[in-house]
């Protein structure tokens, strides 16, 4: 919700069996020690501003949705996700259509296999989604009008 996963700063609580099952998927070093101190600094601000946590919430969840609606009326199937992303199947290698996005000033996902075809999309400002939107229709066709 703070815009922090890029950093990959995050914890885990659990009981230690857990967290030795965890331990391998971990990014980097799983310490405080490996954090790099920008991470640590964005950390210390996100949770200044939880009171405002949601409202935050809120406003991804709107624009989420609101994406999304113009993404399925497009003719796209959009996975159901209730998280700060969605994934759109777009019929393409991600890979190369990321190249087009990036022309019209958006970065979207990676490829995540065996969903290679499917676009991760994270949910950003307003102004962002609009671009975001508008871009996806410049690139790809309507399917169902």
């Amino acid at each position: 919700m703070a815009g922090l996963a890029g950093m990959r700063l995050g914890y885990a609580v659990a009981r230690e069996d857990w967290i030795q099952r965890l331990t391998p998927f971990a990014s980097g070093n799983s310490t405080i020690a490996g954090v790099n101190v920008l991470a640590k600094y964005a950390a210390v601000a996100a949770l200044k501003e939880m009171g405002n946590a949601p409202a935050m919430r809120k406003r991804s969840t709107d624009l989420r949705k609101k994406t999304v609606a113009e993404l399925e009326a497009w003719g796209y199937e959009v996975m159901p996700s209730d998280a700060n992303y969605f994934m759109v199947e777009i019929g393409e290698d991600v890979e190369l259509m990321a190249f087009e996005f990036e022309k019209r000033g958006v970065l979207v996902g990676r490829k995540f296999p065996p969903y290679d075809s499917w676009l991760r999309v994270s949910i950003g400002t307003a102004d962002e989604m609009t671009q975001f939107v508008k871009a996806f229709k410049d690139i790809l066709p309507q399917i169902k009008g």
